[in-house]
């Protein structure tokens, strides 16, 4: 199926608390040093796009950041405006990954490496998912990484506020094609 976006107006900061508060609970029984980096001020804090796929954006990322890296550990949520985009950013001190399999964090229920489905779990699903719902959105997602020292995900999502528009006036001509096709409908039964 089609998967659409639901553009709207929300706040990044409550964003970006919102899924720490839901990451949490892992943050606490691993012992991982779970931090936000607001580098946003009140005026860029309002964004268009669909909140609700930024939010698993994020918790894909996060839950990933937080499953591989080790006790003590530290993962950092970090967010920033770059003219008419949101960066997200996410950097851990976990288990890294090897160069040539980062192409392969985004293919559909692709694991790296053996060791790893054995000890980490998953299906293989969140990155793949994530990176569709960045695409949606007309963003791009990058990642650099080092073998025991960790990884840092950075997403740029443009304001969609061209979206909107589209999307409003596609909706209004719906609306109005629909209420065409009632009244058309009534006539015929007349």
């Amino acid at each position: 199926g089609k998967c659409l976006l639901n553009i709207q107006e929300f706040s990044l900061s409550d964003i970006a608390k919102n899924i720490l508060q839901k990451v949490y609970k892992e943050e606490i029984h691993r012992h991982i040093n779970l931090k936000l980096d607001l580098k946003i001020n009140s005026i860029e804090d309002t964004f268009l796009a669909d909140p609700i796929r930024m939010k698993h954006i994020l918790y894909y990322l996060l839950n990933n950041a937080l499953k591989f890296t080790p006790e003590n550990g530290t993962v950092i949520l970090r967010v920033w405006r770059d003219r008419e985009e949101v960066v997200w950013q996410v950097e851990d001190t976990g288990i890294g990954i090897k160069t040539d399999q980062i192409p392969l964090l985004f293919k559909l229920f692709q694991k790296l490496e053996n060791h790893r489905k054995r000890v980490y779990g998953g299906t293989g699903l969140g990155l793949a998912l994530t990176k569709q719902l960045v695409e949606l959105h007309s963003g791009t997602i990058e990642v650099k990484s080092l073998v025991n020292k960790g990884s840092i995900f950075t997403i740029r999502i443009p304001n969609q506020s061209h979206l909107k528009d589209r999307l409003n006036s596609r909706l209004i001509n719906q609306r109005e094609s629909l209420f065409s096709t009632r009244i058309i409908l009534s006539l015929i039964h007349i």
